[in-house]
């Protein structure tokens, strides 16, 4: 607590977050080296592996909520207290394989999983085609 005009105000050190920075710098180093060697999801688990996901977890211990929203069909959203366990949340999504961002199909509306930094639009080749089918014939006939 640091005290500002008489206000008591919550503050962290540049000294912590230095520290916060190496340390996730580290762990994303060590995913990066982890994700890059060959592994089915079954048989025996890497230490490296176990320890990387025991990082992540342990970092989001007591520092998230989960709601299910009921204006939103049950979705599980998930509430982090800092955006240093934000970050955290981003990295154990990218863990369990789930995008942390997702897309809306342009012609269903579909909800596409797994777009990750791609520019994918449509959740498969025949929304595609009914999407370029239908634009082509709202578009105005060009004159000769």
């Amino acid at each position: 607590m640091v005290a500002v005009a008489g206000i008591l105000r919550s503050a962290e050190s540049h000294a912590l977050w230095t520290r916060e920075i190496a340390a996730m710098r580290g762990i994303v180093q060590a995913w990066d080296v982890v994700r890059s060697r060959s592994w089915d999801g079954r048989g025996v688990i890497n230490p490296d592996r176990l320890r990387v996901y025991k990082t992540v977890n342990g970092r989001l211990e007591g520092h998230m909520s989960s709601v299910a929203h009921p204006y939103r069909g049950g979705e599980i959203l998930h509430w982090p207290d800092s955006l240093l366990s934000a970050l955290y949340l981003l990295l154990q999504l990218e863990l369990a394989y789930r995008p942390a961002r997702s897309v809306s199909c342009k012609q269903c509306g579909r909800v596409i999983e797994g777009v990750g930094n791609s520019r994918r639009q449509f959740c498969d080749a025949n929304c595609r085609t009914l999407h370029h089918y239908h634009h082509r014939l709202n578009r105005p006939a060009r004159e000769p």
